[in-house]
């Protein structure tokens, strides 16, 4: 009922989150009432789990890596179920199973099937296909080059993956994301940067070389906003 952004310091994991919003300057907000209830009803439940991220980053920014993720699954979960039917999902992921499951009861008997085991199937590549379909341009001001993320598609998959592969493992194994990827970016200029900074990162008495934190929480939170804003764009009905 009364939140309270909590900091574990001066230096915000993510800067941009402590801004002033003038909720009438969202032209937006005035299509929600004119998009399907189903993606109505989704994308309340993504904005809510990115809600409860920020409010906890700054002081459970492992946490708010799961929940960010977390919040591009839902939207995800509905964009692919929009794009092809479970048959031919399944059809596309393991053709061995739709001829087996053909062969021991036909055409209904692979659709019954399919409705029930598509949504628990591909959750990495809907994760990712999401994010690359509605993935923003760079943020306007950058730091310099060296403090960047490659806005490559193939350097962007990449990161993703790791991404995907740690919130599994925190999620399954209990481990905690990596340390570099949850500390404040440094400041450059008034820019924050957008990746750790050096070879390598020790801290808390573990060691991290450079590929396996190839990026900030702060840039994956604006990946994540406006990837979700584009996803909503794209169900608002052309006038």
């Amino acid at each position: 009922m009364n939140p309270t952004l909590l900091s574990s310091g001066e230096k915000l994991i993510i800067p941009e989150a402590r801004s002033r919003i003038n909720l009438q300057d969202l032209d937006i907000l005035s299509t929600y009432p004119t998009i399907a209830p189903e993606d109505a009803i989704t994308l309340v439940k993504a904005a809510r789990i990115y809600q409860d991220a920020i409010w906890i980053a700054e002081s459970e920014p492992e946490l708010a890596w799961i929940m960010f993720v977390s919040a591009v699954e839902t939207a995800a979960n509905r964009w692919s179920t929009m794009e092809a039917t479970p048959i031919e999902k399944l059809r596309i992921s393991k053709p061995d199973l739709e001829k087996v499951l053909f062969d021991q009861g036909g055409e209904e008997h692979v659709k019954n099937v399919a409705e029930l085991i598509v949504p628990y199937m591909g959750a990495t590549k809907k994760f990712i296909d999401f994010l690359l379909e509605f993935l923003p341009s760079p943020p306007v001001d950058r730091p310099i080059e060296v403090f960047q993320h490659s806005w490559e598609v193939r350097e962007i998959k990449k990161s993703l993956n790791k991404i995907y592969d740690y919130r599994s493992a925190a999620l399954h194994g209990g481990k905690k994301f990596p340390a570099p990827m949850c500390f404040p970016p440094k400041i450059h200029n008034n820019i924050p940067s957008e990746v750790p900074i050096g070879l390598s990162t020790m801290a808390y008495g573990g060691t991290w070389n450079i590929e396996d934190t190839p990026i900030l929480l702060h840039t994956f939170e604006y990946i994540v906003r406006r990837a979700l804003i584009s996803w909503w764009t794209s169900l608002v009905a052309p006038e």
